[in-house]
């Protein structure tokens, strides 16, 4: 009798946990434009960071040397230039955004120079010689342990022997960061797994890190593949864990050439635009990856204009700006989700938890007497 009772029991839990399970709707994502905020500018500038301790953003001109910060009613905090002549003249600047509240910017030859009001305030300097290969579309200047870690810079030594096969090689296999602590030697560390594609012996090119780091939790995205790599701090080594793969159906691969072909690596994008995986957000309870499927070879043809060239507009309608929300775990719960027209480039998370993103005139119907940024919500229904 009691193994009966028991046996109806069962068969009662495993019927309401089913109508429970029919009843629950999936969970569904949406962002909602919430509202915007005019800035009075009107020379062309892009939304590079934001710093939630004081609330501003950064934008800056293309090449860096301009920049604004601006609170969130829109007010100019201050214009500021770097300075391309004189003693403390800057002759590249490679990246730029927020370190511990300073306006920081990555240098072709003086490591990184931080700025407060528009002036010199402290100096990074990295320990040797470097190139200026680097391509930091995030200053990715991350305090860790008491110092920085950041992106490794190329040592000019490591040109020596010209664009070798040994050379395109160790690209993928020498550390991927540096760190430097103020009174210890540079540290070089963050490896690619053994498994990682990027070891198979080809050509993949050159490599464009977006860093995360979350408490102990480092994850790594690199643009050209639609995957990330997590990583653990464990007393001060970052530990492989796994890769993530990221289900986009419609990515459009490049194509990998043999390690002594390498050179030849970038004509495909003649004919094909190639995905990109450009950052990695937290907000809230959830992650965000910025990302770009591509355009596919057959309709590349109609990404240019009537002269031949690229057309900035049509490579919007067809390539356009896509966001993926991932739960804590790196599970995937939704993607393709699509921002409002004209939003493109760098986008932010400001402390009342909204992403915010600069319209690009170019790419926008209407016309506005200034630089407008959108704030917007992440709706979950």
């Amino acid at each position: 009798m009691k193994k009966h009772f028991l046996s109806l029991l069962a068969f009662a839990f495993f019927l309401y946990s089913c109508d429970k399970a029919s009843t629950e709707k999936p969970i569904s994502f949406s962002l909602e434009l919430e509202d915007s905020l005019m800035i009075d500018q009107l020379e062309p500038r892009y939304l590079v960071d934001y710093d939630p301790a004081k609330e501003k953003y950064l934008l800056t001109s293309d090449s860096y040397f301009h920049y604004l910060e601006v609170d969130e009613s829109g007010k100019i905090l201050g214009r500021d230039s770097i300075p391309w002549d004189g003693p403390n003249a800057v002759s590249m600047i490679l990246g730029m955004g927020y370190a511990k509240g300073k306006v920081a910017l990555a240098t072709d030859s003086k490591g990184f120079l931080f700025y407060e009001n528009g002036n010199p305030v402290d100096q990074l300097t990295i320990p040797y010689p470097y190139t200026s290969f680097n391509f930091l579309p995030k200053l990715s200047l991350l305090p860790w342990n008491g110092g920085y870690l950041y992106p490794r810079f190329m040592a000019e030594s490591e040109l020596e022997g010209g664009f070798t096969e040994e050379f395109y090689s160790k690209t993928y296999s020498d550390p991927l960061f540096a760190f430097q602590k103020e009174g210890d030697s540079i540290r070089f560390m963050v490896s690619l797994p053994k498994e990682a594609q990027f070891l198979d012996g080809q050509f993949h090119g050159s490599l464009v890190l977006v860093p995360y780091l979350n408490g102990n939790d480092f994850y790594l995205l690199d643009w050209i593949r639609p995957e990330i790599l997590h990583y653990k701090d464990e007393e001060g080594e970052f530990v492989y864990q796994r890769t993530i793969n990221l289900p986009l159906e419609s990515w459009v691969g490049y194509d990998p050439v043999p390690m002594n072909q390498a050179s030849s690596f970038y004509e495909s994008y003649g004919k094909k635009m190639p995905g990109t995986v450009r950052d990695f957000i937290s907000i809230g309870e959830y992650f965000l990856v910025q990302y770009q499927n591509g355009i596919a070879e057959d309709v590349f043809p109609q990404a240019k204009n009537e002269s031949g060239r690229m057309d900035p507009e049509k490579i919007y309608q067809l390539n356009p700006p896509l966001l993926a929300v991932l739960d804590q775990n790196l599970k995937v719960l939704t993607k393709g989700i699509e921002l409002p027209k004209g939003v493109n480039g760098q986008l932010v998370v400001n402390k009342q938890g909204q992403l915010v993103g600069m319209k690009n005139p170019s790419l926008s119907s209407t016309e506005e007497e200034g630089l407008v940024l959108y704030r917007m919500k992440l709706k979950v229904d």
